[in-house]
This record gives C-alpha cells, structure tokens and sequence, in this order.
C-alpha cells in the first residue's frame, strides 16, 4: 500500500499515537508501511529507530537513524538519539561524533552536553566528561543528574572538594537521589573521610534499601575503619542484591583479609578476576591473599599481571615489595616500596614497609622517618588520637608542663615503647601514660608517671600529647642508643606476685612459663604461633612448666588436658597485671613472639623468644639478643615454617641449665 503525502502525514500522525500508548508493533507496522511507501521520510526513519531503542534492536536503530540522518543531518535530535544508539552499542567514540555535531548546530541543548559527557565518561575522558556535564548544568541549574554525574567525573580527577559540592547540588535538588548519596560516600572514602561516608551511605540506604553501589560504598566505610565483619556483612547483602557485583567480591575479599581469613578472599577475588579480567586492582587485592598464604609464586604473578598492564600501578610495586620481604630478598623489597612511592608520593602504606624493612635491617635513622606514615595506613588510622593540645616533636621545652603519653597498636607495642616515659619525666615534665585498660594495672618504675587507663572519659588537662611510638623518633634512637634496663622498668604489684608465690607454692625443680600462640587477629600470626604439642614435645623432663596463656585454642585443648603436668590458669590472668606477677615467679619465660615476651622483658625477667623465620622488624636480624631487653635471649628459625630447629636450641639450652 503506498501513501500520498496527505496520507503519509495521517499515517504519521496514527503512528505516533499507537506508539505513545505504548502499542509498539502495531506502530511498528505503520512505520514499516510508511518507509515501504516512501524510504526517505527522516521522522518515520528517525521514529522507527526510537521504537527499536525500546524494543532493545540496536542494531536496527542504528541503520534506521542512520538513514534519517543522511536525509536530515542537521537534526539535533536525530543526532542525540543515534549518539545513544551508539553508547549502548559500546561505540561511544562515534557517540561522541553524533554529539559533537549536534553541539554545532545548538549550542544551547543541555541534553546534548549531558549525553556527550556520558560518552566521555565511557571513554573514561574525564576532564572532557566534567566539562560536558559543567555545560549541561550552566544552562539548567536544576539538571539533578547532571550534578551527579559531574561529581563522579571530578571525582576520577581527584578534583574531591568540586566533586563533593556538585553532589551536594544533586542531594539539594532530591534528597532522595540515593546514587547522589552513595557518590557522595565514595568520594568521602575516597579523601580518608569514611565516618562521614558511612552515614552518606546510610541516608542513601534509607531511600532506596536495595540501591547497590550504596552497600557497597558502606562495605568500603566499615573496612577502612577496620570494622572487618560488619563491612562483610555488607559485602554480603550486595551479592545477594547483585550475584555478579564485581564491586561485591572485591570489598567482600577486603573485608576477609581483615579478618585473616585469606582462603576465603582468596576465592573472592579469583571470581572477581574471571568475571573481570582486564580489572588491574584485582590481581594486586589477590596477590595481597595469596601472600598470606605464603603462596608467594601466585602472589608475584598477580603482581606482575597488574604491572604489565599498567608499569605506574603503584599497589602492585608495593604488594610485589610485600612479597619479596616475606622471602626476605631485602633489597629487591626496598626497590619495589621506593617504586611504589615515586609513583604515587602519598601512598602510606609504601614508605610504612620501608620504614618497617629498615628497622628490621637496623636503619634506624630512616626508618623511624619513614615509620611515622603509618596514620595513613588502614591499618593504623583508626587509632589516631586527635586532640586540640599539640603533638610534642621533642623541640619545645617540657619544664613545669604535663604531657600526655598514649598507645596506639598492639598490647606489645605499648609494653615496649612505654619505657619512653622516663625519658620525658626526664625532660622535667609531668607524665600521663595513658595504656590499654588491660595494661593500666601495671606500675612503671619512673618517678614523675600517672599511669591512666584508656577507658577513662576525662583525662586531666595536659599541655602536649604524643604517641609511644612516635618516641624513638622523638629521641633519634639508634640501636646502641635504645633505652635498656636490665632490671625492667614494669611491675606487678607486690600483693599479687605473693600471691601467685603462695599459689604455686614452694618446688625443687626451676619454673618455666610457657606462651606458644598469640592472638589469631595479629598479621603474622599463622608464622610466629606455635602448637602446644610442637613445643611440648621438645621440652626437656625436669622442669615445671606453667601455662602463661589466658586463651587456649580449640585445637591445643586436647594437648592441655593430656598434660595435666603443665599448670594452666586461664581466665585467673584476667589483665597483665596478674599475668606480670605470676611471670614475676617464674625462672625463665619461653615464648613465640607475643606481648607477653615484651611484658616478662620489661619486667626484668629472664626471657627466650622463639622467633619465625622473617621476624618483626623490632628483632632485627641474625642477632641472639636484642638490645630492647638485656634479660631476653632470642632463637629464630632457620627456615621458613620449621620450628625444629629453635626448639632443639631451647632444648639443648634447658639440658645446660639442668646439669
């Protein structure tokens, strides 16, 4: 049936009407009568296209708006539309092309700058993405998306204080933009801000309860402040929203490798990389698991992965650093953290390891420089202690002034650097040593030390703070320059070593305590821990031995009770105080490297520490003593995983003591 032009333009007119209602074959068919009767009729070509966009026939758009705009090519909304036929095509160069174009002809169309920045944003042109959507909303302020998109682009150019006043533009124009808010989240997580981010994510949430990148965003919040499981618990609930989130199995093997629980986000991040190979953060993530593994062949082919795909990937030079230290090819690691920093100048967590490998090698001068990054690190920056007084460098004079002293890490960590202490009463102020509430009990043996628990709400007023391990810095120490007390510089009270005297009572045999595992949350712990029937089986008859641990693991149970010999307290050493004081009785501590190593050293107790293979840096290297604390004697393996050795020295050390 062919049409006049009267009737072409009823037919039109019928066509458009059946599609408006949404009666998209019957219009189809129209538009296919009308092209049959006249093949150049640009609305009915351009129409037929849009209807092909709804039916998901791209391919069909394209060669019919094509033809339109052969006809008419000077159609800004021909243009637009093919432009978009194009993006879903993945050919966003050629939308580009289409937008560009449209821009000639009108300059003034902020749909067309809108849509050519999406392009843009495809290409991942971000400064050319920013300045489309910027265009977009100068010429309709209340473009609500375009805000939003324009604070994702700025955010990719780390321009974050633009990005966040855009976003916020959005989230004036609807509050209820749950993508505005979730941006919002990411560009706050981006700058370190993620208390911020998580309450960002928390009004996005509120609006929409199934909005994606919005649990995702939270997952990534709760990680970086070291909230491990209720960041997987997030992680969680976006797989369940999206099976196939990319974005959720790589949060999700974040938020298990804070948990330690490596075989896990191993398996996340392989399913990551297959579903999304050509994703160069996912192999650096999966090599950080496959090195806690000790999977270190694995872990350097992600690395290199990463690194071929990008030579400027700074997290894989600093995770390949990573995985050289643990081998303990020392100088190759030191490369890799000063590549990973020259790329990226403020990345902490670079020059932290180098600062860790230094003092391991004994570079002290360096590394306590390069140690002071560690507030940037995940790791460490939730427990910076901000206060308004000022952080005491060691410059201003401390006479007549109070400071305040404060842990920061681990139980150990605050152990030995609370010797600091004096020297700063020293200085002549007066000191508030703020510790771990587990901790407080103890006394320093110091005159001028308030010791105070960490719970306590009001602290006294105070002049200057610093953190204890920031001190060496402070005091440049270097190793023949630590400050050592042989007869410790802690101790439990009195009434408690008499009690645990009278508890053990009076024994012919000399005491041993005995500590062979540590916390399961330590980083290193699968290297330093040992199995009670490990350590059991090569102690030698003759001794009594005393357990020192307060947790047991379910798997040394067994172990324990079939050595009813080794005297064991358990919840009795409720704080180190208790646990200083039955040290305190002991003849000799024999421990893997734990905080209650540092605790019987500091209290001037004869000590042997059992250490891995790679030690923490604070051992040093090839050394059998440690200049941190006279009483202690170290004995290190000699191969990665293998404890016999060690423990045949301790062994063959306890027989020397029995004859």
């Amino acid at each position: 049936m062919l049409f006049d032009d009267v009737s072409l333009g009823t037919a039109f007119g019928e066509a458009l009407s059946r599609h408006h209602q949404g009666r998209l074959e019957d219009a189809r068919a129209l538009y296919d009568k009308m092209l049959a009767s006249n093949g150049d009729d640009a609305g009915a070509l351009h129409m037929a296209g849009v209807l092909a966009v709804q039916q998901l026939r791209y391919e069909d758009a394209r060669n019919l708006m094509s033809r339109a705009l052969a006809v008419d090519p000077r159609n800004v909304s021909i243009l637009n539309n093919l432009g978009y036929v194009y993006r879903e095509l993945g050919q966003p160069e050629a939308a580009v092309t289409c937008y560009e174009k449209a821009m000639l002809l009108t300059k003034r169309d902020a749909d067309v700058w809108y849509n050519c920045g999406l392009a843009y944003h495809d290409l991942r042109l971000f400064d050319d993405a920013a300045h489309c959507y910027g265009e977009s909303t100068n010429l309709r302020p209340e473009f609500e998306q375009a805000w939003n998109n324009h604070a994702v682009a700025l955010k990719e150019l780390h321009r974050y204080p633009e990005a966040l006043a855009s976003c916020d533009r959005a989230i004036g124009l609807n509050a209820a933009n749950a993508s505005a808010w979730s941006n919002r989240a990411a560009i706050l997580n981006a700058i370190g801000e993620h208390e911020a981010a998580e309450r960002s994510c928390d009004r996005g949430l509120g609006v929409d309860p199934e909005f994606v990148p919005g649990w995702s965003n939270l997952a990534h919040a709760l990680k970086c402040q070291a909230r491990y499981a209720e960041a997987l618990e997030c992680a969680e609930k976006v797989l369940v929203l999206d099976p196939v989130s990319i974005d959720g199995f790589i949060v999700k093997g974040a938020a298990l490798l804070g948990l330690r629980r490596f075989e896990e986000a191993t398996s996340c991040y392989e399913t990551a990389l297959a579903l999304q190979p050509d994703r160069t953060e996912i192999p650096v993530h999966l090599a950080t698991a496959y090195l806690g593994l000790n999977r270190f062949d694995e872990g350097f082919a992600c690395c290199e992965r990463a690194i071929a795909a990008d030579p400027g990937n700074a997290e894989a030079w600093n995770n390949r650093g990573l995985l050289l230290y643990s081998q303990c090819r020392f100088d190759d690691a030191l490369e890799c953290f000063t590549r990973a920093s020259d790329l990226k100048p403020e990345m902490p967590e670079a020059y932290w390891n180098k600062g860790c490998l230094q003092l391991l090698l004994g570079d002290f001068r360096e590394g306590w420089k390069h140690y002071e990054w560690r507030w940037g690190t995940e790791r460490v920056r939730s427990r910076r202690r901000l206060f308004p007084q000022p952080l005491w460098s060691g410059k201003a004079a401390l006479d007549g002034k109070t400071i305040l002293l404060h842990s920061e890490q681990g139980f150990g960590d605050a152990i030995q650097f609370c010797r600091y202490a004096g020297m700063v009463a020293g200085r002549g102020a007066r000191v508030l040593l703020q510790l771990q509430d587990e901790l407080a009990g103890l006394s320093v043996r110091f005159k001028g030390i308030e010791v105070l628990p960490e719970s306590l709400r009001q602290l006294p007023e105070f002049d200057f703070h610093c953190p204890l391990m920031s001190l060496p810095l402070v005091f440049g120490t270097e190793p023949d320059t630590i400050p050592a007390f042989a007869g410790g510089y802690l101790k439990a009270g009195e009434s408690k070593v008499q009690k645990w005297k009278n508890r053990l009572g009076k024994s012919n045999r000399l005491r041993i305590g005995l500590v062979w595992s540590g916390s399961v949350t330590h980083p290193n712990d699968r290297n330093r821990s040992i199995s009670l029937s490990e350590m059991l089986g090569m102690l030698p008859e003759g001794f009594e031995y005393i357990s020192l641990q307060q947790e047991v693991r379910e798997e040394d149970l067994p172990t324990l009770l079939a050595h009813p010999e080794v005297r064991h307290f358990g919840n009795e050493l409720m704080s180190f105080e208790e646990t200083a004081a039955l040290c305190e009785v002991m003849d000799l501590v024999i421990s893997v490297d734990t905080s209650v190593a540092h605790l019987a050293g500091a209290i001037g107790r004869q000590v042997w520490v059992l250490l891995p293979y790679l030690p923490d840096w604070r051992w040093m290297l090839e050394r059998n003593d440690t200049p941190w604390y006279p009483t202690m004697k170290l004995f290190r393996q000699t191969e990665s995983g293998n404890w016999f050795q060690p423990l045949t020295e301790v062994r063959e050390s306890l027989s020397t003591k029995l004859s």
